[in-house]
């Protein structure tokens, strides 16, 4: 199984999950880089690394919450995600509103209801499977590898796994005209030469002896 944990913009919405993908869910191809605030507030300030003016800026987002406790982690006030996957299916996902979102802290949780959760070989990708959790909105996750080297060439930058299953979500927020692309391999955190900064999510290998197939995560 493979666990992902990522953090969230949050948004006011009702739990549910569909089989067929919202109104206006066209994706951007370059999605992320265009619209993602967080992503521009990183490479912003490792722009500024070393001035005061990033001094500035980066105790301004310790005090909102984004200085000891990592954007992923509970103590953040993020509303939170959490996939996982599991000998090649086993499709997961928990999600949990921040604490500004007055949407509770009750955990809303996709286990075994999925109904694309599985690979095509010829495509090289998962079915995409579509929800919406109070506090997260409308959200929709892909998964873009098997294995090591089963990789979907058309995404940019897209990875094989870490061992055997299937792994590297690509989670898609949809906002009123425009969508959010997170690559979660490109976000993770302890990589400082990221442009996302310290990193939006932690995941990977949770156990490789899990019987009946790998365990990946990512939160």
């Amino acid at each position: 199984m493979k666990n992902f944990l990522v953090p969230l913009l949050c948004l006011t919405a009702t739990a549910s999950a569909m089989a067929v993908p919202p109104e206006q869910s066209a994706v951007e191809e370059r999605g992320l880089e265009k619209r993602n605030l967080i992503r521009g507030a990183g490479m912003f300030i490792k722009f500024l690394r070393g001035t005061q003016a990033g001094k500035r800026t980066e105790g301004r987002l310790d005090h909102i919450g984004y200085g000891a406790a990592r954007p992923y982690e509970t103590e953040s006030g993020n509303c939170l995600m959490y996939i996982s996957t599991q000998g090649g299916g086993n499709c997961n996902v928990n999600t949990t509103p921040g604490e500004r979102t007055g949407k509770g802290s009750d955990p809303t949780e996709h286990n075994g209801d999925w109904n694309v959760c599985w690979w095509d070989d010829e495509k090289k990708i998962s079915g995409t499977q579509y929800f919406t959790d109070p506090g997260i909105g409308k959200y929709s996750i892909v998964f873009t590898a098997k294995d090591k080297d089963e990789v979907n060439e058309e995404i940019e930058g897209a990875k094989g796994c870490q061992g055997e299953g299937i792994c590297n979500p690509q989670v898609t927020f949809y906002r009123d005209g425009y969508n959010i692309i997170l690559n979660t391999w490109e976000s993770l955190a302890g990589d400082v030469d990221k442009e996302y900064g310290e990193g939006l999510c932690s995941g990977g290998v949770k156990d490789q002896f899990h019987k009946g197939g790998m365990v990946f995560g990512w939160t």
